[in-house]
């Protein structure tokens, strides 16, 4: 068995440390992390409006965050004002439709 930093135990343990002690305030320090993110960041995307507010509540309370994060959260800012888009649309139109019923028809 091989001590110091190349020996299995440190190997394990880098693995561990790096699945574990993921800091969203700055980008990914290794490539491993930086794919955990990924499939963090995908997995709340694809998981719904759950999986999304997860991803919104994590940025709470950072003054900084890493760029894969900052890249979510523009997604999930334009999502929401694409919805909002079309909620207004649906409402106004409702709104007309509510109007246009009411007239006496001559």
């Amino acid at each position: 068995m091989r001590a110091g930093q190349d020996g299995p135990v440190a190997q394990a343990a880098k693995i561990v440390r790096d699945a574990t002690e993921v800091d969203w305030s700055r980008d990914p320090l290794t490539e491993y992390e930086a794919e955990v993110r990924r499939t963090w960041l995908v997995q709340q995307m694809e998981g719904g409006p759950f999986g999304r507010m997860a991803i919104a509540d994590l940025s709470f309370g950072l003054d900084e965050c890493g760029t894969d994060l900052q890249e979510a959260l523009d997604g999930l800012f334009m999502l929401a004002e694409v919805r909002a888009a079309r909620q207004q649309r649906r409402s106004l139109r409702l709104a007309r439709d509510t109007v246009n019923h009411a007239q006496p028809r001559t």
